[in-house]
């Protein structure tokens, strides 16, 4: 097996130890994660209970079993054993990860990064939507920092299987700080992703290492749980798992991102070098290469500042550290201004183009280059963008079940229930977008829900200069939730009002009595 990488997190260690390979067997003794054939799970789960294996939920949603191996069996025993079964698709050791930074000291340091990759004038065009959510998966977020706390949506800790992903190691809040840091706060630091919000993932224990079983299953989490891009500062060996978990993540239009390692070669470093990550690696204030960093035009991506990175760590500390950890945050950061600016719908690969093909120049160790933001936002095409959610409701037919206008702030499976009367539903919310200078170029509604009985919704806006609604258009509804994006260019002032006001209506119909579940509702303003 090849040796994974392992990065030391102990703050000043010396620089050779921290670069030191771990030994071969960096993986959990007693069990292996397989993938029976899905026609032949259930009689291979039976197969391996009664050869004295026991089954264990692995990654449920990529259909991966953990088996506890008989005792005194060998994970490489296990493995040739079960390879050589015809139900088996593939199986592969419970690997160990670690978290990619190199600390060298605590001290306070100044913020170079944001303004190397232009963020200031990014942000100037666009400062990111609360909406867009940047999963940290790692070693958790503060939940007390005073540049992070009011940042974190709900997430979860796969080291103890609880709802508490608090970080109790500092890598993960520092890299949660570099991606969207409270900003305009007056207090610490600046975050790329200005006013993204943040998902904390714990995979990782305090030690900053982690099962690739934990990995791949907070990466599945945060793809199911509303987040747009995922941000891997961790990594090692290659694994299927890993493989199938960062494909899953991009079905679901996530931007996942990854750093490419910390061990000064152009060696491979999973999950960064997977075909749907993008891999970064760590530059200087001098737009040259980290020593540390890992690279390869063949397989990374792009760079990003990486060194004497100052940013938000534990409690309510601040520090100074390096690594492509620091790194793939800034990219993780832009990815969120680019979502926040071009609407959550635009597929990934729009998103991932927008980033590459905007780089700067720094040499030939990556394919495209260091990041910069302000091309990247140029790019996209956005102006000053506002964002603004209902700031209340008004009913023409229905009943409220649970809920409020405040749980159509994001998508977040939070709902305002409403009931039908005479199998309709038909009811607006008001919204306030900020006042702002230049001219509106464009308008963009959002509305996102389901229904408990599928049928037909239009989706209306009132038009102030014409004085009534005007349809945007008809949604299909189902039982489970969808989001529908009705941007307009032409005209798009017609529907503010003096005082900034726009409405939206939504009027859904069924062939009985149903709920309908909204999760999210948003109007976005662009001026040039």
């Amino acid at each position: 097996m090849r040796p994974l990488l392992k990065i030391s997190l102990a703050a000043g260690m010396a620089a050779s130890a921290a670069f030191a390979l771990a030994a071969p067997k960096d993986y959990v003794s007693g069990e292996v994660l397989v993938k029976f054939k899905p026609v032949a799970r259930d009689a291979g789960k039976k197969v391996a209970v009664s050869d004295g294996y026991k089954v264990e939920s692995g990654v449920p949603v990529l259909g991966i079993d953990k088996l506890r191996l008989p005792k005194g069996m060998s994970v490489e025993l296990a493995m040739k054993e079960l390879r050589t079964l015809p139900w088996v698709e593939f199986v592969e050791p419970n690997y160990i990860y670690h978290a990619t930074f190199t600390p060298n000291d605590t001290s306070f340091g100044s913020q170079w990064g944001p303004k190397k990759i232009q963020s200031e004038q990014a942000w100037d065009i666009n400062k990111g939507d609360p909406t867009v959510v940047i999963a940290i998966i790692d070693t958790g977020i503060s939940s007390t920092h005073p540049d992070l706390a009011s940042k974190r949506v709900a997430g979860w800790n796969f080291v103890s299987n609880n709802n508490n992903p608090n970080d109790d190691n500092g890598h993960g809040s520092h890299c949660a700080g570099i991606a969207a840091a409270i900003t305009n706060n007056a207090t610490g630091v600046a975050g790329v992703g200005f006013n993204c919000s943040l998902m904390p993932v714990k995979v990782l224990n305090s030690g900053g290492s982690g099962t690739l079983q934990n990995v791949a299953n907070g990466i599945n989490w945060a793809a199911d749980n509303g987040a747009n891009v995922l941000s891997l500062s961790l990594g090692g060996s290659g694994a299927t798992s890993m493989q199938q978990a960062v494909d899953y993540a991009w079905s679901k239009n996530c931007v996942v991102v990854a750093a490419a390692g910390n061990n000064g070669s152009t060696s491979m470093f999973y999950p960064a070098a997977y075909t749907n990550c993008i891999a970064v690696a760590a530059t200087t204030t001098s737009d040259t290469r980290a020593s540390f960093s890992n690279y390869g035009s063949n397989w990374v991506d792009v760079a990003a500042p990486g060194v004497n990175i100052y940013s938000t760590y534990m409690g309510s500390q601040y520090a100074t550290l390096d690594g492509t950890s620091m790194a793939c945050p800034h990219v993780s950061g832009l990815a969120g201004l680019l979502f926040s600016a071009k609407g959550k719908a635009t597929p990934n690969s729009t998103v991932r183009s927008l980033i590459e093909q905007n780089c700067d120049s720094v040499g030939t160790f990556v394919a495209f280059g260091r990041i910069n933001a302000y091309k990247s936002l140029l790019a996209a095409g956005g102006g000053n963008t506002v964002y603004a959610n209902p700031q209340g409701y008004v009913m023409y037919s229905g009943s409220q079940v649970s809920g409020n206008y405040t749980n159509l702030k994001s998508s977040d499976n939070s709902y305002l229930v409403l009931a039908s009367q005479n199998n309709k539903v038909d009811w607006f919310g008001p919204m306030y977008p900020a006042s702002g200078s230049g001219t509106i170029t464009n308008v963009t509604f959002t509305f996102e829900g389901s229904a408990t009985v599928a049928g037909t919704a239009t989706v209306q806006a009132y038009n102030y200069l014409a004085g009534g609604w005007e349809t945007l258009g008809n949604i299909n509804l189902t039982t489970s939730d969808q989001t529908w994006t009705f941007p307009i260019s032409t005209n798009p002032h017609r529907f503010r009002d003096p005082f900034g006001e726009m409405d939206m209506r939504v009027s859904y119909q069924a062939s009985s009595s149903f709920q309908l579940k909204n999760d999210w509702m948003q109007v976005a303003v662009t001026r040039q």
